[in-house]
């Protein structure tokens, strides 16, 4: 078992260290519940049950939940949860689909974020990083102000969320890119912004503004083949980008997603704030450093994360895995957190939100499939 899951987290002086977990005992981390979980309305409740709980910060930050009877017993459900401090979803998959699933067709890594314009945009940011950071970002970006930011009246900022699986074809977005020349992610970022538009409408509002969105990206270099473990730790930086969520059209949604995305492929913005978080919780105390941070992560209205998935389906135990669903981590600052799961030829959908400001998040996931 690699370390990272052997190890806690324990605070130091002005931050935090890793140490191995003397008391560690795998029956404290994969946990069997037998209880019915008749449908997806059950199923719902128990997550939303779930992420409202914290982890045991004296044991390694993960655990695995089986439920041996969901859908009277047909089927059953693993429930994975893991920090950020560990790893990233990507580095998480690959570990899944390569080394604990029945040996079959290996998960590649998807080429990183920028490709050729890579190096010289981590040269760039070493020139302008702390200038970006300090004065562009945190001082001159303004927060979005919108429907989704009016602000949370809930105590502790309770969330629910909502889920589809198999529903959107890969094939139906691939003849999508291949039409407009686009990539996946231009697609399925426009399809959430005409979701949001439609969304906002509904409530009132006419003319809807644009909205900034909190973008993962993944820095991550591609390893040589054979790599025998992926590297565990987190790998991904995140960005700001602006979703035309004031467009009327979804070819001219499509056309301003596609600019954005391309001019945040050839920025340094990504490899800054990479750099940056890596600074700050270096130098700075750590409530100095979550400071610093949680003044960039008011400003984005919601996030989006792609996570990529295995083509055909895997399996585990001799038993064939269904689908794949997975929830990205989120501040109680973001009121809207969307992530989608590539997973044997389908798009799996799943969105998050604060309750009393995205009640029904069903709602968005519908609006995004009719998109």
């Amino acid at each position: 078992m690699n370390s990272r899951f052997t190890r806690k987290v324990i605070p130091v002086v002005g931050g935090f260290t890793w140490v191995e977990d003397d008391s560690f005992r795998i029956d404290n981390h994969v946990l069997e519940d037998n209880r019915v979980v008749k449908d997806s309305a059950q199923l719902r409740h128990y997550l939303m049950a779930l992420m409202s709980r914290g982890m045991n910060v004296n044991r390694p930050l993960w655990d695995v939940h089986v439920l041996p009877n969901y859908d009277r017993g047909r089927e059953t459900v693993l429930i994975a949860r893991v920090h950020q401090v560990i790893s990233d979803g990507v580095s998480l998959m690959m570990l899944f689909c390569n080394h604990l699933c029945d040996p079959g067709p290996s998960l590649k890594l998807k080429p990183r974020f920028g490709g050729s314009s890579f190096p010289l945009n981590v040269c760039r940011a070493l020139v302008v990083g702390p200038l970006t950071f300090l004065i562009s970002w945190l001082l001159l970006t303004k927060r979005d102000f919108n429907y989704l930011k009016r602000g949370s009246k809930l105590p502790g900022r309770q969330r629910v969320i909502a889920w589809t699986a198999g529903s959107i074809r890969l094939s139906q977005v691939y003849r999508i890119k291949q039409i407009t020349r686009s990539t996946f992610n231009d697609v399925l970022m426009t399809a959430m912004s005409g979701s949001l538009r439609s969304f906002f409408k509904r409530r009132g509002v006419v003319n809807p503004p644009d909205i900034k969105v909190c973008l993962a990206v993944d820095l991550r270099y591609e390893p040589a083949t054979g790599e025998p473990v992926p590297e565990l730790g987190t790998q991904l930086s995140s960005a700001l980008v602006r979703l035309p969520t004031n467009t009327e059209g979804a070819i001219p949604r499509l056309w301003e997603v596609r600019q954005a995305m391309d001019e945040l492929k050839n920025s340094p913005d990504p490899v800054v704030l990479y750099g940056a978080a890596n600074i700050l919780f270096t130098l700075l105390p750590c409530r100095l450093a979550h400071w610093f941070m949680g003044m960039w992560h008011r400003k984005p209205s919601a996030v989006f994360c792609n996570l990529p998935g295995p083509e055909e389906p895997v399996v585990l135990g001799l038993s064939r895995v269904k689908t794949a669903v997975a929830w990205a981590g989120w501040t109680p600052e973001v009121p809207l957190a969307v992530t989608i799961t590539s997973y044997a030829g389908a798009f799996n959908v799943a969105v998050s939100s604060q309750m009393d400001i995205v009640p029904d998040p069903d709602e968005i996931l519908k609006e995004f499939a009719n998109q």
